[in-house]
């Protein structure tokens, strides 16, 4: 499989129908918004262990910040366009963060609402929150 952008791009792609489930970190089988994001970016973690312990809604920030602060991820300008292989941190609602990876062909993200990995338009009332890209890209 290709390295960088593309390769997060892929793998996502790779996981759209999977069904939902929240802490789910099955390749395959089942993943929450925090799963998907590390099928795509584990050629990058190292051994490192994504954010536990969160609900659907509340404040991980802090965690998910901290967790990217640690890897070969930049954090992007407010406003930054977005590349393939981007992720993105999005409030989606009151007090629900929720993460998406960017592809050619949009958004690639674990929907709660349609039970399973779906590929989605950017979505415009979605507030992005925090924007990462890979070091270098």
């Amino acid at each position: 499989m290709e390295h960088g952008p593309q390769e997060i791009a892929s793998r996502v792609l790779s996981q759209l129908g999977v069904p939902f489930r929240l802490h789910g970190r099955a390749k395959g089988v089942s993943l929450d918004c925090v799963g998907l994001v590390a099928i795509a970016i584990e050629s990058y973690l190292d051994g490192r262990s994504v954010p536990q312990n969160y609900s659907m809604r509340g404040d991980f920030l802090n965690k998910v910040s901290d967790f990217f602060a640690a890897l070969p991820f930049e954090s992007q300008a407010d406003g930054s366009a977005t590349a393939a292989g981007d992720i993105l941190l999005a409030e989606v609602g009151p007090s629900q963060l929720h993460l998406v990876v960017v592809t050619e062909d949009g958004w690639v993200h674990a929907h709660a609402g349609l039970r399973r990995v779906v590929r989605s338009t950017p979505q415009k009332d979605w507030e992005i929150i925090r924007h990462w890209r890979l070091n270098g890209e």
